[in-house]
């Protein structure tokens, strides 16, 4: 069950397991039975040792687990200062040797033992209550959980770049478009000067295409120009000015050619000339 739930830690961080895939395998060889964090780390180290070539591989966890052993027996007497120093160089041990792991990755070997101990640093750092002796299933369960964390923080993250990217593009869109799909009326509200009159307005629509003018606008020449996403009925749509002062806005009703067509937005990309219906 220790050994099935070290797989699955594994193959949650995208790992490939297949015994005797490669030449270094130890995680999925071993015959001794895996219960703790400990045993995953000396099943790893003892893989390290069985080559001479890649034997000081197994140095840095001897002595991150020299380390945390010294962590514990210090929390143990409430010698909260020595445990803290003594993580800290376990900590050091494990990162230094994640490095070089990923190396030995990137070249085919150590595969499975590469994702343990990087498992291991970074379930450590996150979970500080974690200790040698915690049992497989325990270690596992906090990989899951940090695991889902970042999941969340990332989808956190891009929900924030998200509303920051629709804030920039609400500003540089200079209408509000509203619709629903199973209405064929639609309207597009631009904000314009408190002083605009009809004069100061100028609205030309096909059936593809929209150009607004709106004198004294902050845009121009035009306000609104380009390709709208789907063709509307120009006879059937008309303009009127409403509001005061800064809530003034011109606003315009189009008429779908036929409803039940979602539109993603008023215009396509790019622009279309002017030259249609004169509203």
């Amino acid at each position: 069950m220790a050994e099935a739930a070290v797989l699955a830690a594994l193959a949650s961080a995208d790992a490939k397991i297949a015994a005797g895939a490669e030449r270094h395998d130890s995680l999925v060889q071993t015959k001794a039975p895996l219960k703790t964090i400990e045993d995953a780390l000396l099943a790893c180290a003892k893989e390290f040792k069985s080559d001479r070539f890649w034997a000081d591989l197994a140095k840095p966890i001897d002595k991150a687990i020299e380390k945390f052993r010294e962590e514990e027996t210090a929390l143990e007497s409430s010698d909260f200062n020595v445990a803290a120093e003594a993580r800290k160089i376990a900590m050091m041990c494990l990162e230094h040797l994640d490095d070089q792991m990923q190396q030995a990755s990137d070249g085919g070997l150590f595969h499975n033992e590469a994702r343990m101990v990087k498992l291991v640093h970074d379930v450590f750092k996150w979970d500080e209550t974690l200790r040698l002796n915690s049992p497989l299933d325990n270690f596992a369960q906090a990989t899951h959980a940090m695991q889902s964390e970042g999941v969340k923080e990332r989808q956190y993250h891009a929900a924030k770049n998200q509303s920051k990217l629709d804030a920039v593009k609400s500003a540089m869109k200079p209408y509000i478009f509203d619709h629903t799909s199973d209405s064929c009326e639609m309207t597009v509200r631009v904000g314009v000067p408190p002083a605009t009159a009809a004069r100061d307005v100028k609205c030309r629509l096909t059936r593809e295409t929209i150009v607004v003018s709106v004198a004294g606008h902050m845009l121009q020449p035009t306000v609104i120009d380009g390709k709208l996403q789907h063709p509307i009925d120009a006879e059937a749509c008309d303009w009127h000015l409403e509001g005061t002062g800064d809530a003034r806005q011109l606003v315009i009703d189009l008429e779908k050619c036929s409803g039940g067509i979602d539109w993603q937005d008023l215009l396509q990309l790019g622009s279309a000339t002017g030259g249609g219906q004169l509203v």
